[in-house]
């Protein structure tokens, strides 16, 4: 199996190996759920649930049936490759907003976001940045 690389999104732009990049361009090849259930302890933030497909968490719990479903972060992932190299960004819910008007958009014209070419790029929000999408002109 590949392993994936995940990418943060910082207000600067995507943290690649370290790098930040404005923006990125790809083809998008799956999508899928995750979710992620943060808490504090003693000052600290850490991960208290995570499921990678959004319907069962890792310890096999029922996410539906949760009853901390209200404060579970549901996020978009969309996975690529970028120079035979399998990327991963997960998209908080301003970005994966702005995603799915993306699709839409392509939809309404007869394009399939899987056959097109994407740009992402971030506004910076100064907390967080926002990812956009358009499509690569030919």
């Amino acid at each position: 199996m590949t392993k994936t690389n995940y990418i943060s999104i910082k207000p600067e732009g995507f943290v690649i190996n370290g790098n930040i990049e404005k923006s990125i361009t790809f083809k998008i090849i799956k999508e899928k759920w995750a979710r992620k259930l943060w808490s504090v302890a003693s000052g600290r933030r850490f991960l208290a649930c995570f499921s990678s497909n959004g319907i069962k968490a890792r310890d096999g719990k029922d996410c539906s049936k949760c009853f901390d479903r209200e404060a579970c972060l549901l996020k978009k992932r969309i996975f690529f490759e970028m120079d035979q190299v399998l990327f991963c960004l997960e998209l908080p819910s301003t970005s994966y907003k702005n995603y799915m008007d993306y699709i839409m958009k392509l939809n309404s014209s007869g394009i399939q976001v899987k056959t097109s070419t994407t740009i992402a790029h971030i506004i910076n929000r100064k907390y967080w940045g926002e990812v956009w999408f358009s499509l690569k002109s030919k």
